[in-house]
């Protein structure tokens, strides 16, 4: 899908949605193509190839999916990211906050209010 302006949003909780580069000649079967090679990996809810801006859009389950993998399907597609430090420092920060989001969804239920389980003695 090829739009240019991106309307996506993310539903829930553990959905993220982040924005990769593409290199910038025009193509609009490279575009779907990209689209359609994301779209294919379990997690994602959307890809969609913003024209105008050079980039696509990938809204996906970070409890299926990890940034490090969508940069993989990205070069496996032939739009390998950029090697610079910049590039390098964002992909780490942006993994680092799908490591720590899935970890999130993994912790145990938190104590409610003044009633934190298993710390009040039974009552007789």
């Amino acid at each position: 899908m090829t739009r240019d302006q991106s309307t996506l949003g993310i539903q829930g909780a553990w959905e993220v949605k982040r924005h990769f580069a593409l290199p910038p000649p025009r193509d609009a079967q490279r575009d779907r193509r990209v689209s359609e090679h994301l779209a294919q990996l379990p997690g994602v809810r959307t890809a969609v190839v913003e024209s105008s801006r050079h980039r696509v859009v990938v809204v996906y389950d970070i409890n299926r999916l990890s940034y490090r993998q969508v940069l993989e399907a990205l070069a496996q597609a032939g739009l390998p990211t950029p090697d610079t430090w910049w590039w390098r420092l964002k992909g780490n920060w942006l993994e680092y906050l799908d490591t720590t989001g899935r970890e999130n969804a993994h912790l145990p239920e938190p104590s409610c209010c003044s009633h934190p389980k298993g710390l009040d003695p039974p009552k007789r």
